[in-house]
């Protein structure tokens, strides 16, 4: 008798331990039938420890009565024949499903599921799908979501949650977490009834449905960002639409005082009388929810900027990018956006070859003609680079096998600190000039998606790198082939490089085929980018 007490107390105290309401497989849950493990279930995040542990010993003819018993505790208005709390909790939860779904997870068991189920929607949300990218202008993350609650009983008051798309498949993972502190059925009715009273005043779980659903601007408030319902954009504040991001026509962002707007110059930018090496790569991704994520990469070589020396011994180039993109009716999409950067070198970098200026911006767009309009100035010489470039976007396929662009790059390594470089863990260092000297290594990194995967749950595909001269491309004078292996998921990235050897390729203009072959669907894509190298 003793030893079956222990052995059960013991089982007790594992499964609360266990459990703690995070979604860990509870001691016991297998043994549920599967009504009983939908029950569980629904009430994992709002049952205290004991409950749950009471519940899985229970037999199924006894969930009735203690199903009452619950939700009685939690009754805000225990005299009315309404039970608000249980009317939310399972409003949440449908809420949960449909909006927090990834893949195969359902909704309640993804990390935004838990918190939303638990604490209900958030005061203000904070979201970038592209990371920290703004239009045009910022800094590579990874996409993330900030949640922040004005108050959540036994927590806390400015409590804010960090979700992290850290493998870019719209997975978005807690990356930071909090204590709370109500573990009685008593504080939790508490928590409860502050949590309704909440939301009565605010209307806060009608206000994040409609917004999340609905076309909504981000607007500042005291560094975070609230939803509010659509306006028209002016005066610089962000419009966002269901694909793309737009300002209103004479919106300029980052604006510098005392910088003149080269658009609007009294002497017109022209090819002309550029003289900056100015290069302008233009790639598409696709980002979570499989919209398009056009890149765009600015590079300048540090031998055309002019480098000044400072009082600490480093040298200094001030440049400004200004940008503009118009869609094909030669409508202005985002505005001007203009930039200023300051590049510190060591006098002996300033000169080098292979070192250059680099910076990466991006816009979420829709499909379509596009054009993008660059000025580039170096401030202490006065000379500046234009780029007028058109492209196309061609939204990539959720559910067919697809690529993204073929990214040229100077170099490709494992990244050891995020930077606006960092792809899928690697350090991506772009080329768009695509010229390459003899002796160093042609370096390609591009995203395969929708692989179709085995019985085992793995892709199986197959890739082939082929090198011909621009002029002869039936002329073949390097050829790769290997079957990739059976790991990772749907989406891969790959990282391709080639040593630039006299033995294997001679100075010249080049191209690259890439072939990626899906064998457990049975279809392929070609993909193709051109290369230059020289002595």
């Amino acid at each position: 008798m003793l030893r079956r007490f222990l052995i059960r107390f013991c089982l007790t105290l594992m499964a609360a331990l266990l459990c703690a309401g995070c979604g860990v497989t509870y001691l016991g849950y297998d043994n549920l039938d599967a009504s009983g493990k939908r029950t569980f279930d629904e009430i994992r995040y709002i049952a205290t420890n004991k409950e749950l542990a009471e519940f899985v010993e229970l037999r199924p003819e006894q969930r009735a009565k203690w199903l009452r018993e619950f939700w009685k505790r939690r009754d805000p208005t225990p005299d009315t024949p309404v039970n608000e709390y249980k009317l939310e909790h399972y409003k949440r939860l449908r809420y949960a499903q449909k909006k927090f779904r990834w893949g195969r997870t359902p909704g309640w068991k993804t990390d935004r599921g838990k918190i939303f189920i638990k604490y209900g929607p958030p005061n203000y949300v904070e979201l970038k799908p592209m990371g920290d990218v703004a239009l045009m202008g910022g800094w590579y993350s990874k996409p993330y979501e900030r949640w922040v609650y004005d108050y959540i009983p036994y927590v806390g008051t400015d409590i804010k949650f960090l979700f992290v798309d850290v493998h870019m498949t719209g997975d978005y993972e807690l990356a930071s977490s909090i204590k709370d502190t109500a573990n009685t059925p008593e504080q939790k009715v508490q928590a409860a009834r502050a949590d309704l009273a909440s939301q009565q005043q605010t209307s806060a779980f009608d206000d994040f449905h409609a917004e999340q659903t609905s076309t909504g601007d981000l607007r500042e408030k005291q560094g975070d960002y609230s939803y509010r319902r659509s306006t028209r954009a002016g005066g610089g504040e962000w419009e966002t639409k269901a694909q793309g991001t737009t300002l209103s026509e004479e919106s300029v962002i980052d604006i510098e005082q005392g910088v003149n707007d080269p658009f609007k110059a009294a002497v017109p930018i022209t090819p002309e009388e550029a003289t900056l090496d100015l290069e302008v790569g233009v790639l598409t991704f696709a980002s979570p929810g499989r919209s398009n994520m056009e890149e765009f990469d600015f590079v300048i070589p540090n031998t055309d900027l002019e480098f000044r020396p400072d009082d600490n011994g480093a040298f200094k180039a001030e440049i400004v990018i200004s940008t503009r993109l118009y869609d094909s009716k030669r409508r202005l999409v985002g505005g001007t956006v203009r930039r200023r950067f300051a590049v510190e070198e060591l006098e002996e970098n300033t000169t080098a070859q292979d070192r250059f200026f680099i910076y990466i911006a991006g816009a979420l767009l829709e499909s379509g003609l596009y054009e993008i309009e660059a000025v580039a100035v170096d401030q202490n010489s006065k000379r500046y680079g234009y780029v007028r470039k058109s492209f196309e976007v061609r939204i990539i396929e959720p559910h067919h096998l697809s690529l993204s662009s073929i990214e040229l790059a100077s170099s490709v390594r494992h990244a050891e600190e995020l930077s606006m470089f960092v792809k899928h863990g690697f350090e991506v260092l772009p080329n768009p000039a695509g010229v390459y000297r003899m002796g160093g290594v042609l370096s390609v990194y591009y995203e395969i998606y929708s692989l179709g995967v085995a019985g085992d749950g793995a892709p199986k595909f197959m890739i082939q790198y082929s090198i011909s001269p621009r002029e002869d491309p039936d002329k073949v004078i390097f050829r790769y082939k290997f079957l990739a292996p059976r790991e990772g998921g749907r989406d891969q990235m790959q990282v391709y490089r080639l040593p630039l050897r006299p033995d294997i390729i001679d100075p010249g203009e080049y191209t690259l085929r890439v072939r990626v072959v899906d064998v457990v669907e049975g279809v392929e894509l070609l993909s193709r980018r051109d290369f230059e190298v020289i002595e």
